[in-house]
Parts: C-alpha cells; sequence; structure tokens
C-alpha cells in the first residue's frame, strides 16, 4: 500500500529556464496538478511544510518512478520532464518523512571527565560536521555524504542539524577551529 499523501505542501511548476510558472497546494492526499499545459520542458519545486509541520525529504529516484520521490532532498526540486501536446504525467511526486534533528554543544570539559558538568563553558565559533551513511545506513560503502552540512557554535557551544531524513548520520568537530591548545 502506498504511503499516505500530505495536504498543503506548496508545489511550483518552473519553465526551461528554473523560472516559476505556476504555484499550487496539495490537497487532500497529496494530490496536486497542474492541468492545461503546453508542450514544453518543465520541472517542479515541492516545499517541505504543510504549514504546521516541517518534513525533511527523503531521497530520490530509489526506485519504480511512479512511486519514487522525484525531487532532490536538499533543495526539493525536480529534474527536467518534457511534455507533448495533450500529454498527463502523474508520475512527478516528492517524498517527504518526520525530520530529524542532531545537535548539542562542544564545551571545555575543565576536568577531562567526558561529562558536561556545571560550569564547564560552552565554546563560541567551532565548526561542526554532520556526515551521513546514506540511504543503506552504513558508513564507508560508497554512498555516504561526508560533510552533508556544517554549522558554527553559538555563544554557548550549542548548534543544531534540523529538518534531516532519518537515518545514520556522525558528528564530528573541525579540530582546526578550535581554540588554541584544545582538542577533541
Amino acid at each position: 500500500a502506498l504511503e499516505p499523501g500530505i495536504s498543503g505542501v506548496t508545489v511550483e511548476l518552473l519553465d526551461a529556464g528554473g523560472a516559476v510558472i505556476g504555484q499550487t497546494t496539495s490537497g487532500a492526499g497529496g494530490a496536486y496538478s497542474f492541468p492545461g499545459l503546453a508542450a514544453g520542458t518543465y520541472s517542479l519545486r515541492f516545499g517541505n511544510s504543510d504549514g504546521v509541520t516541517t518534513y525533511g525529504r527523503t531521497v530520490a529516484n530509489v526506485g519504480s518512478d511512479a512511486t519514487d520521490s522525484d525531487a532532490d532532498p536538499i533543495t526539493g526540486q525536480t529534474g527536467s520532464f518534457t511534455l507533448s501536446a495533450g500529454q498527463i504525467n502523474n508520475d512527478i511526486d516528492a517524498g517527504l518523512t518526520q525530520a530529524v534533528s542532531v545537535g548539542d554543544r562542544v564545551w571545555f570539559d575543565l576536568d577531562a571527565d567526558g561529562t558536561q558538568d556545571v560550569g564547564e563553558p560552552g565554546i563560541n565559533g567551532v565548526t561542526v560536521i554532520l556526515d551521513y551513511a546514506g540511504l543503506n545506513g552504513t558508513f564507508g560503502d560508497g554512498d555516504d555524504q561526508i560533510g552533508a552540512a556544517s554549522q558554527v557554535t553559538a555563544g554557548d557551544g550549542t548548534y543544531t542539524f534540523a529538518n534531516l531524513v532519518p537515518g545514520t548520520y556522525r558528528v564530528r568537530v573541525d579540530a582546526a577551529t578550535l581554540p588554541a591548545g584544545l582538542a577533541t
């Protein structure tokens, strides 16, 4: 059985040059349409919110075109497709998933016990890098996205990577951005 559609998601229609030429919102069951299009080359860009919940985008192009997601997980945009006069293509869609997030704090471990104790200060300005293990959840097998995202810690050492697709991730600190004399 197909997974449930999501209503209220913005869908933009783009021309061959990438300009937005139409916009709609998915209705009941996630359905949307752009009727009466002229023959030509188009692409779509899907939002990742129904106005209440922000979702993560799932991976694209991993199965049958009729049932897989066609939207890039980062941009929400599909590849281009060409329609001939009178053609209907109901196979351009986007998979959204309940988003997950990961984050915490980079801190100065004054007593070197590996635990964030009261009074141990956060470290501002440290680059934290997020690696994604890919669709199969295993690092080191070729589908990894090493350096998928990065952030710089806030004043109290906090960072958060939000709106991620559920999966296996690794967080690491760029040691070159630590203050002098500190190491991971």
